[in-house]
């Protein structure tokens, strides 16, 4: 088990806790990227200034990874205009620095040393935006214009994986089900995973995964990827729903999952079990924010699924349900009265 953290190389800004507003503007191609970020900062104390920051960044999309080519960032505030534009070659070293703060002698030699020494560099907002879409770090250093940090892997000691498997099991008793939720953070790994299934004779395992464990669950009740994630560990971008078919297929047969489920965004989702393949389509609705759906989804599935529930009525309700909270902004738990309401609205007893 390993944890991630940024280590700062390199500060000469100050550093301060910010209560902010944030826009992101994230425009992708094949090969290309741009993207627009806003923080408005109100700040939260005499000594936190008022500012708003705007910054962009273009750059390259190679292997998953995002390389900036041009990073232009500008800050007004109730005491300083102040600004930072930086210029990258195609493989990271900085071609052109240009920031408004005057360094002195020290800062600046600190700073040219550090530039020196590790010479290819991402920037902050791109190495975000770049583990949400791809849950893949850069192997340069990350460089804002005042600051230089690293990304360090460093696996957790012995102790603390034991007291964490303690306090799992100390929740479990048979008949019960688990839900791995899987945000690629480095806590689940197959060590944890193999151990926890050993916990209970009777235990219904779901499992929402990411990249970097997808292939280590096996003998799972329900497994629930999204479109994305099943394309990408069987390295196709057929979208099509026979694809899918056939390649749920090959995952259920080779990893010997009971319920397959496939979230494919506004398209629906599939199941694929024993039972047959199903596709199951959804009504079209205004879509504000998905944060929080695909939660919503794995844990409704997870429950119908062991009341042992027709596929079609499951399929129909984690539809619905996936829909209720994409309708609304932020992440919101599901409302049970809303949720039978709806149902009822639309008759899913029938399937029943």
């Amino acid at each position: 088990m390993f944890s991630k953290e940024i280590n700062l190389q390199f500060e000469i800004d100050w550093k301060s806790v910010h209560l902010a507003d944030i826009e992101w503007d994230i425009s992708l191609n094949k090969d290309n990227y741009s993207i627009d970020f806003v923080i408005q900062s109100y700040g939260m104390t005499d000594k936190v200034f008022k500012y708003k920051s705007v910054t962009n960044i273009e750059g390259l999309i190679e292997n998953n990874q995002l390389h900036p080519l041009t990073y232009k960032s500008k800050t007004k505030s109730t005491k300083q205009d102040v600004y930072v534009n930086l210029n990258f070659s195609p493989d990271g070293k900085i071609v052109e620095f240009d920031i408004s703060k005057e360094l002195n002698d020290d800062q600046l030699s600190m700073q040219n040393q550090f530039i020196n020494q590790y010479q290819f560099f991402t920037d902050p907002i791109s190495q975000l935006v770049q583990y949400f879409l791809y849950q893949t770090d850069s192997d340069r250093m990350i460089i804002d214009g005042l600051n230089i940090y690293s990304l360090k892997f460093e696996r957790l000691n012995d102790e603390i994986f034991d007291k964490f498997l303690k306090n799992i099991e100390g929740l479990i008793s048979d008949d019960q089900i688990i839900i791995f939720q899987d945000y690629d953070k480095g806590v689940i790994e197959k060590k944890l995973i193999n151990k926890v299934k050993k916990m209970g004779t009777k235990l219904f395992i779901a499992v929402d995964p990411k990249r970097r464990n997808f292939f280590d669950y096996e003998d799972i009740d329900l497994f629930k990827p999204n479109l994305n994630e099943i394309l990408d560990a069987y390295k196709t971008e057929n979208k099509s729903i026979s694809n899918i078919n056939h390649v749920s297929d090959k995952l259920k047969r080779e990893k010997n999952i009971k319920n397959l489920m496939v979230t494919l965004s506004d398209k629906g989702l599939i199941i694929n079990n024993n039972k047959g393949f199903i596709h199951n389509k959804i009504e079209k609705k205004k879509i504000i924010d998905v944060s929080g759906a695909g939660d919503t989804v794995i844990s409704l599935a997870t429950i119908l699924f062991y009341l042992d529930l027709p596929e079609k009525f499951i399929a129909e309700m984690c539809n619905l349900a996936g829909g209720i909270t994409c309708m609304k902004s932020g992440v919101n738990a599901i409302n049970l009265k809303e949720l039978l309401e709806n149902a009822e609205r639309n008759n899913l007893d029938l399937y029943l």
